[in-house]
């Protein structure tokens, strides 16, 4: 009598995780780009907004203050990108929100008030001695230090109360592109 062989089953083969894919130079140079872009236009939009707000007339002036907050956006955003992507990796949802918040808006004033003092330069430059000697470095040292008070003074007029909500959306977009893998 013949009796039926029972079939073994193959070996269970182990199952190996995939290894995680590294993203390239520039993939991550993709992603930086991508953030400072988006928060440029965030701080642009709500610069406009409260130009509107104040009911400001346009002009050559309302431009250019646009035009150094949104370029201080993107400098801002770039280097809070740099300052905090790998960081925040490591940190819970809040404790990142916080980060990237405190970040973005030292940053972006920081690269705003940069700028405006490098606009104030060009224009006091023609009073100035001539480059490279220790009158000149002085000079610079207190258009620095005008600059800077200046735009204390007369900055957060345009970036309050509506720019709070442009850090917010950029906190938020940083978040969703750190959680799918930033």
């Amino acid at each position: 009598m013949n009796r039926p062989q029972a079939v073994l089953a193959p070996a269970p083969t182990p199952i190996v995780p995939k290894p995680k894919r590294r993203r390239t130079w520039v993939a991550r140079l993709f992603r930086l780009v991508e953030f400072s872009a988006a928060h440029a236009l965030f701080i642009f939009l709500a610069i406009e907004a409260q130009i509107a707000l104040n009911q400001e007339p346009a002009g050559a002036r309302v431009a250019a203050v646009a035009l150094v907050f949104t370029a201080g956006g993107l400098m801002g955003g770039a280097a809070a990108w740099i300052a905090c992507a790998w960081l925040a990796m490591k940190l819970r949802w809040s404790a990142r929100a916080a980060l990237i918040m405190v970040v973005l808006t030292i940053f972006t004033l920081g690269a705003a008030a940069f700028l405006n003092f490098l606009q104030f330069r060009i224009y006091i430059a023609q009073f100035h001695e001539q480059t490279l000697n220790m009158i000149w470095l002085k000079q610079n040292i207190i258009t620095a230090l005008s600059s800077t008070g200046l735009f204390a003074m007369f900055g957060p007029r345009y970036l309050l109360p509506v720019g709070l909500l442009a850090l917010f959306a950029s906190t938020l977009h940083f978040l969703w592109m750190t959680k799918r893998g930033g």
